[in-house]
């Protein structure tokens, strides 16, 4: 997806002068403008007769002309396949339900329009879709194909985000999700921002993301330590189903039951085409973990929490280790040895032990030699099986809710000390100190344990 410096109303007054083209093939092409605001999406589709003539089955005489009357007809009944077929989902991957607020048609001849120049008219159509809170994501899928998949589609997409100069763009194809993620918070850059200003606004994205800029990319991160490698893999589920089989019940949503006939999938897939030799030795790799998460990923080093996933914005993390045939890992060649139309590269960034940090590309363009990354260790920085590895150690610590604890010995008080209303002195210290439970707490040093690995 690129990004330019424009604002929407250029970009659609552009796309409003395309030039029809009769294609010699059916292909359904439309251009869709969206402006996503803090509580609705406006989007507007611009799209050809050609359309209607290909997907509301309309009947053209013997003339090959299409009748007014059809004509009509397929313009209201357009309405419900745009909007089975144009789907906008929040960032757990749930549609949100969007409704035709208007129709621009194009002018209808009374003799109707010929077939063969059904891509001389174009019409617009103007969809809603309401938010109950500004969307951190929003995951965009046009799916605009008759039933055998016979007609090819393409929809080029230009979104804007209110009150921002950003807009994004893309070509959708059909099955092919896009997510956009939105930042409500951050002043939004002018329009004449400087180069270190945009340099600073694109590190802020990249470190509150964890570097993972594309929704639709698989990322890779390549850790060589002394004594093993460990290879970490976060995949979007709409490129994984176009590679393993994957059956569920729900069309969008993979479940928790269904997920682990997913993970055999991938370690038999990632096992026969990830393989790795160390120190000369092929190693077949461990799976840590076979994580599936949301858009909502912060940590990838943590596990996730069981949940049903969105087929259409959900990502499998994959950690796989290869440990060393003997201590310290020397030398390591890692390949990727298939690829496919949706996944034709990998970008990897690699950290390898003391301290460096690379980045490495697989990818279907390169020659077979050049898709295997390969390391080797600097001699001189080489641990030994005795060499001790310092690690970070914090002092846990101990949280004391002083209001809390004076309040319930005020209250243990009264019940002994008191000859009158005890109980209901008692139980009104009780209430008070439950009440002030969140404040004034004091932090110590935990007093029982020592130092914990950071």
């Amino acid at each position: 997806m690129s990004m330019l410096n424009r604002p929407l109303t250029l970009l659609i007054l552009a796309s409003a002068s395309v030039s029809s083209v009769v294609a010699e093939h059916p292909i359904s092409i439309t251009e869709a403008q969206i402006f996503v605001g803090r509580n609705s999406a406006q989007m507007r589709i611009r799209l050809f007769a050609e359309d209607l003539y290909l997907f509301q089955q309309m009947e053209a005489d013997e003339f090959d002309m299409v009748p007014p009357a059809e004509l009509r007809r397929g313009l209201q009944d357009h309405r419900k396949f745009l909007l089975e077929k144009v789907t906008l989902r929040d960032a757990s991957g749930e549609a949100i339900e969007g409704q035709v607020t208007e129709i621009q048609p194009f002018e209808i001849p009374e003799q109707g329009i010929a077939v063969d120049e059904l891509m001389k008219y174009a019409a617009t159509y103007a969809l809603e879709y309401p938010f109950r809170t500004p969307p951190e994501f929003l995951t965009l899928q046009q799916d605009i194909s008759d039933e055998s998949f016979i007609f090819p589609s393409e929809m080029k997409l230009a979104l804007h985000q209110a009150g921002t100069e950003m807009t994004y763009t893309d070509v959708l194809k059909p099955g092919a999700p896009q997510t956009v993620r939105f930042d409500w918070e951050s002043a939004p850059l002018a329009e004449d921002a400087s180069e270190e200003d945009w340099e600073k606004w694109f590190d802020e994205r990249r470190e509150a993301t964890l570097g993972i800029t594309s929704y639709s990319s698989v990322y890779s991160f390549i850790y060589i330590e002394p004594a093993e490698v460990r290879h970490e893999i976060l995949i979007p589920l709409a490129t994984l189903r176009t590679i393993l089989p994957m059956e569920h019940d729900d069309p969008a949503f993979i479940s928790i039951d269904e997920q682990d006939a997913v993970r055999d999938s991938v370690r038999t897939w990632l096992t026969k085409y990830a393989p790795a030799t160390l120190n000369g030795k092929e190693i077949k790799p461990e799976f840590s973990r076979i994580d599936f998460y949301g858009l909502d990923l912060k940590d990838f080093a943590r596990q996730a929490e069981e949940r049903k996933v969105s087929l259409a914005n959900g990502r499998v993390g994959v950690i796989l280790k290869y440990s060393a045939p003997e201590y310290p890992v020397k030398t390591v060649q890692l390949a990727w040895k298939k690829y496919y139309s949706s996944m034709s590269k990998i970008q990897s960034v690699v950290v390898a032990w003391p301290n460096e940090m690379s980045r490495f590309e697989f990818s279907r363009f390169n020659e077979e030699q050049d898709n295997v990354f390969t390391w080797e260790a600097d001699s001189d920085t080489l641990p030994t099986a005795g060499t001790t590895i310092p690690v970070a150690t914090e002092q846990p610590k101990l949280d004391i809710p002083v209001l809390s604890i004076a309040g319930a010995i005020a209250g243990a008080i009264a019940l002994v000390m008191l000859r009158a209303h005890r109980a209901r002195t008692c139980l009104a210290a009780l209430v008070i100190a439950a009440t002030v439970y969140p404040f004034f707490r004091v932090e110590l040093n935990h007093p029982f344990s020592g130092p914990v690995p950071a």
